[in-house]
Protein backbone atom coordinates (compact mmCIF):
# COMPACT_ATOMS: atom_id res chain seq x y z
CA UNK A 1 0.00 0.00 0.00
CA UNK A 2 1.30 3.58 -0.84
CA UNK A 3 2.32 5.17 2.05
CA UNK A 4 0.78 8.38 0.88
CA UNK A 5 -2.65 6.83 -0.32
CA UNK A 6 -4.69 6.73 2.91
CA UNK A 7 -4.18 10.27 3.82
CA UNK A 8 -5.08 10.67 -0.02
CA UNK A 9 -8.75 8.90 0.64
CA UNK A 10 -9.53 11.00 4.01
CA UNK A 11 -8.64 14.17 2.44
CA UNK A 12 -10.67 13.59 -0.60
CA UNK A 13 -13.50 11.76 1.61
CA UNK A 14 -13.01 15.19 3.76
CA UNK A 15 -13.58 17.41 0.56
CA UNK A 16 -16.65 14.97 -0.66
CA UNK A 17 -18.26 15.86 2.57
CA UNK A 18 -18.16 19.64 2.18
CA UNK A 19 -19.34 19.39 -1.58
CA UNK A 20 -22.33 17.19 0.18
CA UNK A 21 -22.79 20.05 2.45
CA UNK A 22 -23.19 22.46 0.24
CA UNK A 23 -26.15 20.13 -1.82
CA UNK A 24 -27.55 20.60 1.75
CA UNK A 25 -26.76 16.58 2.61
CA UNK A 26 -24.59 16.70 6.18
CA UNK A 27 -22.39 13.68 6.29
CA UNK A 28 -20.94 12.72 10.16
CA UNK A 29 -18.51 10.20 8.84
CA UNK A 30 -16.34 10.53 5.69
CA UNK A 31 -16.68 6.35 5.07
CA UNK A 32 -20.43 7.39 4.58
CA UNK A 33 -20.11 9.50 1.26
CA UNK A 34 -18.95 6.14 -0.42
CA UNK A 35 -22.11 4.63 0.83
CA UNK A 36 -24.30 7.87 -0.32
CA UNK A 37 -22.19 8.02 -3.79
CA UNK A 38 -23.54 4.44 -4.70
CA UNK A 39 -26.76 4.71 -3.31
CA UNK A 40 -29.03 3.42 -5.77
CA UNK A 41 -32.58 3.79 -3.25
CA UNK A 42 -34.19 6.67 -1.36
CA UNK A 43 -36.96 6.08 0.82
CA UNK A 44 -38.86 9.34 1.93
CA UNK A 45 -41.52 10.18 4.54
CA UNK A 46 -44.46 12.37 2.86
CA UNK A 47 -45.76 14.87 5.12
CA UNK A 48 -43.43 17.87 5.32
CA UNK A 49 -40.49 16.47 3.15
CA UNK A 50 -42.66 16.11 0.21
CA UNK A 51 -45.12 18.28 0.77
CA UNK A 52 -45.45 22.10 2.75
CA UNK A 53 -47.03 20.40 5.67
CA UNK A 54 -49.24 23.56 5.62
CA UNK A 55 -52.59 21.79 6.51
CA UNK A 56 -55.93 22.97 5.35
CA UNK A 57 -59.46 21.69 5.80
CA UNK A 58 -60.88 22.03 2.23
CA UNK A 59 -63.66 18.71 2.06
CA UNK A 60 -65.63 17.70 4.60
CA UNK A 61 -69.46 15.83 5.38
CA UNK A 62 -70.61 15.84 8.55
CA UNK A 63 -74.52 14.46 8.94
CA UNK A 64 -75.22 14.10 5.71
CA UNK A 65 -73.72 17.80 4.49
CA UNK A 66 -71.35 18.10 2.41
CA UNK A 67 -68.16 20.87 2.37
CA UNK A 68 -66.79 21.74 -1.01
CA UNK A 69 -64.44 24.11 -0.16
CA UNK A 70 -63.02 25.97 2.68
CA UNK A 71 -64.33 29.58 1.69
CA UNK A 72 -68.28 27.68 2.22
CA UNK A 73 -66.80 27.03 5.65
CA UNK A 74 -68.86 29.10 7.82
CA UNK A 75 -72.00 28.79 5.33
CA UNK A 76 -71.58 24.89 5.87
CA UNK A 77 -71.01 25.01 9.46
CA UNK A 78 -74.66 27.37 10.00
CA UNK A 79 -76.53 24.60 8.04
CA UNK A 80 -75.76 21.86 10.58
CA UNK A 81 -78.42 20.90 13.34
CA UNK A 82 -77.69 22.85 16.65
CA UNK A 83 -76.76 19.72 18.69
CA UNK A 84 -74.16 19.17 15.88
CA UNK A 85 -72.02 21.94 16.05
CA UNK A 86 -71.62 21.63 19.19
CA UNK A 87 -70.44 18.63 19.45
CA UNK A 88 -68.32 18.95 16.21
CA UNK A 89 -66.61 22.16 17.87
CA UNK A 90 -66.50 20.32 21.36
CA UNK A 91 -64.48 17.58 19.57
CA UNK A 92 -62.37 19.49 17.27
CA UNK A 93 -61.00 21.56 20.45
CA UNK A 94 -61.05 19.15 24.03
CA UNK A 95 -59.31 16.38 21.41
CA UNK A 96 -56.62 18.17 20.55
CA UNK A 97 -53.11 19.17 22.09
CA UNK A 98 -52.59 22.20 19.57
CA UNK A 99 -52.90 25.74 20.64
CA UNK A 100 -52.72 29.30 18.92
CA UNK A 101 -49.44 31.36 19.85
CA UNK A 102 -46.65 33.08 18.03
CA UNK A 103 -44.82 31.06 15.58
CA UNK A 104 -40.75 31.50 14.92
CA UNK A 105 -41.66 34.66 12.96
CA UNK A 106 -43.73 35.97 16.08
CA UNK A 107 -46.97 35.58 13.62
CA UNK A 108 -49.89 33.93 15.81
CA UNK A 109 -50.98 30.42 14.38
CA UNK A 110 -51.64 27.36 15.58
CA UNK A 111 -49.00 25.23 17.28
CA UNK A 112 -48.46 21.70 17.12
CA UNK A 113 -49.78 18.91 15.48
CA UNK A 114 -50.51 20.51 11.77
CA UNK A 115 -53.18 17.82 11.43
CA UNK A 116 -54.80 19.11 15.05
CA UNK A 117 -54.46 23.10 13.20
CA UNK A 118 -55.97 22.31 10.31
CA UNK A 119 -58.66 21.17 12.14
CA UNK A 120 -58.78 23.87 14.78
CA UNK A 121 -58.24 26.51 12.11
CA UNK A 122 -61.74 24.93 10.69
CA UNK A 123 -63.33 25.72 14.35
CA UNK A 124 -61.92 29.28 14.41
CA UNK A 125 -63.59 29.81 10.87
CA UNK A 126 -66.56 28.60 12.04
CA UNK A 127 -66.97 30.84 15.32
CA UNK A 128 -64.56 28.38 18.00
CA UNK A 129 -62.93 29.80 20.87
CA UNK A 130 -61.08 26.63 21.86
CA UNK A 131 -59.91 27.97 25.10
CA UNK A 132 -63.57 28.81 26.59
CA UNK A 133 -64.07 25.59 25.16
CA UNK A 134 -61.12 23.73 27.07
CA UNK A 135 -61.86 25.94 30.10
CA UNK A 136 -65.83 23.88 29.90
CA UNK A 137 -64.77 20.76 29.33
CA UNK A 138 -62.06 19.71 31.99
CA UNK A 139 -60.45 16.50 31.03
CA UNK A 140 -61.24 13.26 32.54
CA UNK A 141 -58.86 11.16 30.72
CA UNK A 142 -56.75 11.13 27.48
CA UNK A 143 -54.96 8.58 25.34
CA UNK A 144 -52.85 10.22 23.14
CA UNK A 145 -52.52 10.10 19.16
CA UNK A 146 -49.87 6.53 18.14
CA UNK A 147 -48.89 5.80 15.29
CA UNK A 148 -50.39 1.98 15.84
CA UNK A 149 -53.86 2.96 17.30
CA UNK A 150 -53.95 5.96 14.21
CA UNK A 151 -56.14 7.57 16.83
CA UNK A 152 -57.00 10.54 19.68
CA UNK A 153 -58.96 9.99 22.17
CA UNK A 154 -60.13 12.20 25.26
CA UNK A 155 -62.98 11.97 27.88
CA UNK A 156 -64.89 14.71 29.21
CA UNK A 157 -67.83 15.73 31.70
CA UNK A 158 -70.68 16.57 29.34
CA UNK A 159 -72.16 19.98 30.42
CA UNK A 160 -75.18 20.32 32.41
CA UNK A 161 -75.43 17.01 32.93
CA UNK A 162 -73.55 15.65 36.05
CA UNK A 163 -72.64 11.84 36.08
CA UNK A 164 -72.24 11.95 31.89
CA UNK A 165 -69.54 11.95 29.92
CA UNK A 166 -68.17 12.29 26.20
CA UNK A 167 -65.78 10.05 24.70
CA UNK A 168 -64.30 12.02 21.47
CA UNK A 169 -62.62 10.34 18.85
CA UNK A 170 -60.71 11.62 16.30
CA UNK A 171 -58.28 10.15 13.47
CA UNK A 172 -57.48 7.37 10.65
CA UNK A 173 -61.02 7.51 9.20
CA UNK A 174 -61.39 3.68 7.91
CA UNK A 175 -59.59 3.06 11.77
CA UNK A 176 -62.56 5.27 13.20
CA UNK A 177 -65.33 4.49 10.81
CA UNK A 178 -64.80 0.77 11.94
CA UNK A 179 -65.79 1.46 15.67
CA UNK A 180 -68.77 2.94 14.87
CA UNK A 181 -72.41 1.52 15.14
CA UNK A 182 -74.19 4.80 15.00
CA UNK A 183 -74.13 8.03 12.86
CA UNK A 184 -75.37 11.36 13.77
CA UNK A 185 -78.49 12.23 10.53
CA UNK A 186 -79.26 14.87 8.74
CA UNK A 187 -81.58 16.37 11.45
CA UNK A 188 -79.18 15.85 14.19
CA UNK A 189 -80.70 13.18 15.83
CA UNK A 190 -78.37 9.13 16.27
CA UNK A 191 -79.34 6.72 13.73
CA UNK A 192 -78.04 3.16 13.04
CA UNK A 193 -75.24 2.99 11.10
CA UNK A 194 -76.52 0.42 8.04
CA UNK A 195 -74.42 -1.06 5.57
CA UNK A 196 -75.61 1.15 2.84
CA UNK A 197 -74.91 4.49 5.48
CA UNK A 198 -71.44 2.76 6.07
CA UNK A 199 -70.87 2.08 2.64
CA UNK A 200 -71.61 5.82 1.15
CA UNK A 201 -69.07 7.87 4.29
CA UNK A 202 -66.68 5.03 2.85
CA UNK A 203 -67.30 6.23 -0.72
CA UNK A 204 -66.89 9.88 0.19
CA UNK A 205 -63.50 8.94 2.42
CA UNK A 206 -62.63 7.64 -1.04
CA UNK A 207 -63.46 10.36 -2.92
CA UNK A 208 -61.12 12.57 -0.65
CA UNK A 209 -58.35 9.90 -0.40
CA UNK A 210 -58.09 10.16 -4.60
CA UNK A 211 -58.09 14.12 -4.48
CA UNK A 212 -54.38 13.55 -1.99
CA UNK A 213 -56.85 14.86 0.45
CA UNK A 214 -55.37 13.61 4.18
CA UNK A 215 -58.89 12.07 5.74
CA UNK A 216 -59.40 12.62 8.86
CA UNK A 217 -63.08 11.32 11.00
CA UNK A 218 -64.74 12.48 14.39
CA UNK A 219 -66.97 10.08 16.77
CA UNK A 220 -67.98 10.29 20.11
CA UNK A 221 -70.28 8.31 22.53
CA UNK A 222 -71.67 9.08 25.68
CA UNK A 223 -70.98 6.91 29.01
CA UNK A 224 -71.73 7.50 32.60
CA UNK A 225 -69.60 7.42 35.61
CA UNK A 226 -69.49 3.69 36.19
CA UNK A 227 -68.47 3.13 32.92
CA UNK A 228 -65.77 5.87 32.80
CA UNK A 229 -64.09 4.23 36.08
CA UNK A 230 -64.36 0.78 34.02
CA UNK A 231 -62.08 2.24 30.78
CA UNK A 232 -58.90 0.68 30.34
CA UNK A 233 -55.66 3.17 30.97
CA UNK A 234 -54.17 1.85 28.34
CA UNK A 235 -56.90 0.94 25.67
CA UNK A 236 -59.42 3.56 24.73
CA UNK A 237 -63.51 2.89 24.51
CA UNK A 238 -63.78 3.14 20.77
CA UNK A 239 -66.53 0.49 20.44
CA UNK A 240 -69.83 1.92 19.87
CA UNK A 241 -68.98 5.11 18.45
CA UNK A 242 -71.19 7.74 17.24
CA UNK A 243 -70.11 8.73 13.76
CA UNK A 244 -70.34 12.62 13.12
CA UNK A 245 -67.71 13.28 10.04
CA UNK A 246 -64.81 13.12 8.17
CA UNK A 247 -62.46 16.17 7.00
CA UNK A 248 -60.70 16.49 4.00
CA UNK A 249 -57.53 17.87 4.65
CA UNK A 250 -54.98 19.29 2.25
CA UNK A 251 -51.24 19.46 1.79
CA UNK A 252 -49.79 20.73 -0.93
CA UNK A 253 -46.39 19.73 -2.54
CA UNK A 254 -43.86 21.24 -1.97
CA UNK A 255 -42.03 23.56 -5.24
CA UNK A 256 -39.50 21.19 -7.16
CA UNK A 257 -40.30 18.19 -5.84
CA UNK A 258 -41.20 16.53 -8.90
CA UNK A 259 -37.90 17.96 -10.86
CA UNK A 260 -36.07 16.19 -7.38
CA UNK A 261 -37.70 12.83 -8.43
CA UNK A 262 -37.12 13.22 -12.07
CA UNK A 263 -33.51 13.70 -11.32
CA UNK A 264 -33.41 10.30 -9.22
CA UNK A 265 -34.82 8.56 -11.94
CA UNK A 266 -32.77 10.09 -14.37
CA UNK A 267 -29.75 9.01 -12.35
CA UNK A 268 -30.72 5.34 -11.70
CA UNK A 269 -32.08 6.11 -8.12
CA UNK A 270 -35.50 4.41 -7.02
CA UNK A 271 -38.03 6.60 -4.86
CA UNK A 272 -39.85 5.06 -2.37
CA UNK A 273 -42.54 6.80 -0.33
CA UNK A 274 -43.22 6.05 3.44
CA UNK A 275 -46.36 7.33 5.12
CA UNK A 276 -49.11 6.72 7.89
CA UNK A 277 -51.62 7.78 5.53
CA UNK A 278 -54.33 6.02 4.08
CA UNK A 279 -53.51 4.26 1.34
CA UNK A 280 -55.42 6.27 -1.64
CA UNK A 281 -53.89 9.44 -0.44
CA UNK A 282 -50.89 8.05 -0.48
CA UNK A 283 -51.49 7.01 -4.23
CA UNK A 284 -52.80 9.96 -5.27
CA UNK A 285 -49.89 12.16 -3.80
CA UNK A 286 -47.27 9.98 -5.11
CA UNK A 287 -48.67 10.30 -8.67
CA UNK A 288 -48.55 13.80 -8.39
CA UNK A 289 -45.21 13.81 -6.98
CA UNK A 290 -43.64 11.28 -10.02
CA UNK A 291 -42.93 8.65 -7.55
CA UNK A 292 -45.59 5.54 -8.51
CA UNK A 293 -44.78 5.08 -11.97
CA UNK A 294 -46.73 3.02 -14.26
CA UNK A 295 -46.37 -1.12 -13.24
CA UNK A 296 -44.96 0.75 -9.59
CA UNK A 297 -46.89 -1.07 -6.59
CA UNK A 298 -48.78 0.95 -3.79
CA UNK A 299 -49.21 -0.94 -0.56
CA UNK A 300 -50.14 -0.98 3.22
CA UNK A 301 -48.34 -1.87 5.81
CA UNK A 302 -50.53 -4.60 7.03
CA UNK A 303 -50.35 -5.98 3.63
CA UNK A 304 -46.87 -5.98 3.72
CA UNK A 305 -46.87 -7.85 7.23
CA UNK A 306 -49.03 -10.60 6.13
CA UNK A 307 -46.41 -11.33 3.22
CA UNK A 308 -44.17 -14.19 3.40
CA UNK A 309 -40.48 -13.09 3.18
CA UNK A 310 -40.95 -14.79 -0.50
CA UNK A 311 -43.78 -12.61 -1.70
CA UNK A 312 -41.83 -9.28 -0.33
CA UNK A 313 -38.66 -10.26 -2.12
CA UNK A 314 -40.51 -10.25 -5.18
CA UNK A 315 -42.69 -7.43 -5.03
CA UNK A 316 -40.39 -5.46 -3.34
CA UNK A 317 -38.82 -4.25 -6.73
CA UNK A 318 -41.87 -2.60 -7.73
CA UNK A 319 -42.51 -1.77 -4.61
CA UNK A 320 -42.86 2.31 -4.72
CA UNK A 321 -45.40 3.17 -2.08
CA UNK A 322 -45.91 2.36 1.66
CA UNK A 323 -49.00 3.82 3.40
CA UNK A 324 -50.04 2.90 6.95
CA UNK A 325 -46.34 2.20 7.58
Amino acid sequence: VPEGLPMAVTISLAYATTKMLQDGNLVRQLAACETMGGATVVCTDKTGTLTQNRMTVVRGVVAGRELQSRAEARAFFETLPRETRSLLLEGIAVNSTAFEGPDEQGNIDFIGSKSECALLGFGKVCGLDYRCERADHKTARVYPFSSEKKTMTTIVPVTGREGLFHVHAKGASEIVLGSCTRMIGSDGTVTELDDKARAELQTHISKFAHRALRTFALAYKEIDADELAACNDEEAPLSNLVWIGVMGIQDPLRNGVRKAVEDCHGAGVIVRMITGDNIETARAIARDAGILTKGGQALSGPQWRKMTPEQQHAVLPRLQVMARS
